[in-house]
């Protein structure tokens, strides 16, 4: 009877958790829905002085670093960087949890982030730095009094041109690399009694920042935001990075703590030091 009891709660919990990660799924994919409709919608139109337009009155010039890449570099590179960590320890059964686990903070923490930052774009409209070349571009008629309201330049880059604060590449990109940066604190202990002291361990935690501090800077560089647009972007990605991480990871800066026991056997592998360095 013992054991049938023991085999029923097995199947339970196991049951369980499967539809507790059908429904963390389906958390991210109405997420993820609701991201898409935002990047579709236009920006909120902001008037803009003749004596103010010198302010957006820089070149127009290719992104260094693509939407495209962005994505890859704030959502892939975490995961990935998770996984090899992973393949590096012995426990197999609890790194396989240890990715699942990260997949599910980073996604989470990614689309948030990408929300508020969209809702936000569309809500103020401010113009970029390069604003003026995308709504009269070189060559086009401008108005005598531009407000840029009568654009002649293509409707797409000028819809773009609206949606300078805050950036998105600087918020993006400062939430995967911090969710990164505080894995591998966690994992090598680096804020701990036991880690500290060790120059390359810290040096190796903020590769990521440093890394997502770089992609902000060409932001500034390629003229597509404002100084004050990169440092909210940068700090709103830091907030939801730390925010989501500690939902599913103990804080690297103190004890090894959980919230409850099932979610201390989904994230048991985050005990574990990483002792490669």
């Amino acid at each position: 009877m013992r054991n049938v009891r023991r085999h029923l709660g097995t199947i339970m919990k196991c049951t369980l958790r499967h539809w507790y990660y059908v429904f963390e799924g389906i958390i991210r994919v109405v997420l993820l829905a609701i991201l898409i409709i935002l990047e579709l919608m236009e920006p909120y139109e902001r008037d803009i002085l003749p004596e103010e337009m010198w302010y957006y009155k820089y070149p127009f010039k290719p992104n260094t670093i693509p939407s495209y890449a962005m994505v890859l570099l704030s959502s892939g590179l975490p995961i990935a960087g998770i996984a090899i960590l992973c393949l590096l320890r012995v426990s197999v059964r609890a790194d396989y949890k240890d990715v699942i686990q990260g997949a599910l903070g980073l996604s989470l923490a990614v689309l948030l982030n990408g929300i508020v930052t969209d809702t936000i774009k569309l809500t103020v409209g401010r113009p970029r730095p390069d604003f003026f070349d995308r709504c009269y571009p070189p060559g086009s008629d401008i108005p005598d009094v531009p407000d840029g309201h009568n654009c002649t330049g293509d409707k797409k880059d000028v819809l773009s041109g609206r949606k300078s604060f805050p950036s998105g590449h600087a918020s993006w990109m400062f939430t995967g690399m911090v969710f990164f940066s505080l894995y591998l604190a966690n994992k090598m202990s680096v804020f701990r009694r036991n880690g500290r002291g060790h120059s390359l361990r810290l040096i190796i935690v903020l590769v990521p920042i440093i890394a997502a501090m770089i992609v902000a800077i060409t932001r500034l560089r390629d003229y597509w935001h404002h100084w004050e647009d990169i440092t909210v972007g940068a700090l709103m990605g830091t907030a939801f990075a730390i925010l989501c991480y500690l939902q599913y990871f103990p804080s690297p800066f103190g004890a090894h703590l959980t919230f409850n026991n099932e979610q201390s056997n989904d994230i048991e592998s985050s005990t574990t030091v990483l002792t490669v360095i």
